[in-house]
This record gives structure tokens, sequence and C-alpha cells, in this order.
């Protein structure tokens, strides 16, 4: 396989590889549209490839896919662009796709891949607020759904069940947590370990918000990775730490509910394992 830098177009390459291009920011008076304050591009060395995950689900519910669902997934290689934004998830905001030699996007929290047809690079950057912001306002750009079982291109493409999908969406995780920048502002080396895996919780929201249970604090995740995270935080020696990040960065601070329920549940848990070590409690 080609390094993913070798096969992007060449405005592109010229694009990323000038340092002035790095992070491209957004003011929001002028742009109050804008779902992401700024975004920071891959330098061309940073290029790779990744797959994105569809799945059929969301065409036959919110689409018209016609029939009945399959609910089936593939794997759609791209090349991801955008390493990190402020204000949301920043894989698959903007994608070079080698296969369709067409720039789109991938909406992780549905599954599913919109390409834009046969616009240049050049277009792109001279409109990049909008391409950027297409995701979320698809009608100010021309583009298209893609459908991989109803596309030639697609046609040696190999379909799994949605059993599978777990151990792919865990792969992306763990690359995920890898590749995560340690924030400036945790200057301490528990914060960013801990930040890490927090990152986690708000990255896997998109198949395990619906299906963990954080109400109860006797019962566990259903995700093994996230059972792994929450094991992890509410031990006895992580105590300190996750204490800490609490007083530090989160005091204050108005969470999405999400987060919300995810610090209510791990201080549940950890009032549980600090009475059973006979600690004092985080709350």
């Amino acid at each position: 396989m080609k390094q993913a830098s070798r096969i992007i177009p060449k405005e592109l390459h010229r694009f990323l590889a000038a340092s002035k291009n790095r992070r491209i920011s957004w003011d929001r008076e002028l742009h109050p549209e804008m779902e992401v304050d700024w975004v920071e591009f891959r330098s061309p060395s940073d290029l790779k490839h990744t797959t994105f995950p569809v799945g059929t689900s969301e065409y036959h519910l919110n689409h018209d896919e016609p029939g009945e669902d399959p609910d089936l997934y593939y794997d759609i290689e791209g090349i991801n662009l955008i390493q990190n934004c402020h204000g949301y998830q920043p894989d698959g905001i903007l994608i070079y796709f080698p296969l369709f030699q067409e720039f789109g996007s991938w909406d992780c929290d549905h599954g599913i891949i919109t390409l834009y047809p046969k616009v240049a690079w050049t277009v792109i950057e001279r409109r990049l607020a909008d391409y950027v912001n297409a995701q979320w306002y698809p009608h100010l750009v021309e583009q298209y759904l893609l459908r991989p079982w109803a596309d030639d291109r697609c046609s040696d493409f190999q379909s799994r069940s949605s059993n599978d999908d777990l151990n792919v969406w865990n792969e992306r995780l763990r690359e995920y947590l890898h590749n995560l920048p340690d924030p400036e502002w945790a200057s301490l080396a528990s914060d960013k370990f801990v930040y890490g895996l927090l990152a986690a919780f708000d990255y896997f929201k998109v198949i395990d918000h619906e299906t963990c249970d954080f109400t109860d604090p006797e019962e566990n995740p259903t995700s093994e990775i996230i059972e792994e995270i929450v094991e992890f935080l509410t031990c006895f020696l992580s105590a300190e730490s996750v204490h800490g990040y609490y007083d530090r960065h989160c005091k204050n601070v108005e969470m999405n509910p999400f987060a919300a329920q995810v610090w209510q549940y791990l201080l549940a848990r950890r009032q549980l394992v600090g009475d059973d070590n006979d600690v004092h409690n985080l709350e």
C-alpha cells in the first residue's frame, strides 16, 4: 500500500505542507453557523490510511433506503485530513477517499459517508468553512451519500454483521487514544493519563451512549473496553489522580449530559470502592 501522502492530490499536499495552514480558525461573530471554532490539519508525514465503518441501519432509518435493513457494515478506506479541532471529534470531518478520488466526510454518530462529487481541493480551500461544516449543513455544498451496497466501485467489498462491529470500534478507540495529544493545560502526568481515559468515554459514546447504564452504581457497563476504563478509574490506586483531576478541571464546569452521567457514575463507584478500602470518598 502506498504512503497516504503520495496518493493525495498535489494541491492538497502543497496546502498541508505549508505551516501557515496547520491551524485554521473562524471568528464566531463572522461565522456563527460554524460547528467548530478551529481545525488543525495533519502534515503530509502524519497522514495515514484509516477505515471508516458505514452501517445500513441509519440509511434505512433516516435516508429512505428501500427494502428490509440487513444490519450490515462496510469498512471504507480514507485519509483523515484533520487531526484536532474544537467543538467536535476530529475524525471524519474532512477525508480524502482514494478509491473514489473524492473528498467527503464521515458522520461518526450515525455511520454514514457523504461524498463531494469531483470537487477539487482548490475549491474546498476557497470554501473551507462550508466544507468543514458540510457534515452538519450538507445543503451548503454539492454532495451525495455513499451507499456501498449499491455502488459499483464497492463491488469487491465484503460486508460484516453488526456483531463484528465492537471489535472494530475497540481498535479505532485504542488508535485514537494512542494518537491523542497531551493537553497543554494538564501539567501532571497523572492528569494526562486520566484525561486520556476520560476522552475514551467521549469518543466511545458513539455506540455505548445508549447501551451503557450509568444511573445504577452497581451495574457494570456493557462494553468490555469501557469496563476496563471504569475499573481503572475507580480502583483504589487511582483515587488521588481522579480526585485531583476533578478538582482542577471539572468543578464549576457545565458538562454535557453524557459527561455528567459519567462523572456521577465514577463518583458513585469510587464511593463504593472507597468504603471497601476504608478510605474517604470523592464526594
